[in-house]
């Protein structure tokens, strides 16, 4: 079973998933992945995942276990909704969970996330 792992040099990385590798918790660190657009980790216990500033990301599916959360320049991403998995959802594939654990969540620059409606 994964519990941890490392990226490193990563450049050409589109897409991560992780799903349901329920051992994996603590931090993902997705910044050396310049070209990464997609992030799909439900079902783990991760506790943060980390981007590139300026990236190309258009779907992260995170889970509630999320504490932080730092989003910089994500022109491409959006909300998720349940109609449009595309886009950041948290705790589901589809939007929002009441049940957040986030205490840290910074949104500068992405322009089609408005962060009052992650709470």
């Amino acid at each position: 079973m994964l519990q941890s792992f490392t990226l490193e040099n990563c450049p050409l990385l589109q897409k991560l998933d992780i799903t349901n590798c329920q051992k994996l918790e603590g931090d993902i660190n997705c910044k050396p992945c310049t070209n990464i657009e997609e992030i799909e980790a439900l079902g783990t216990n991760v506790s943060s995942v980390s981007v590139p500033k300026g990236g190309y990301v258009k779907r992260m599916h995170l889970p509630a276990s999320i504490t932080q959360l730092i989003l910089v320049g994500q022109h491409a991403l959006k909300l998720a909704t349940v109609s449009d998995t595309e886009g950041l959802s948290i705790g589901s594939s589809s939007g929002i969970t009441n049940d957040l654990k986030i205490t840290n969540l910074c949104i500068e620059d992405c322009p089609d996330i408005d962060s009052e409606a992650i709470f």
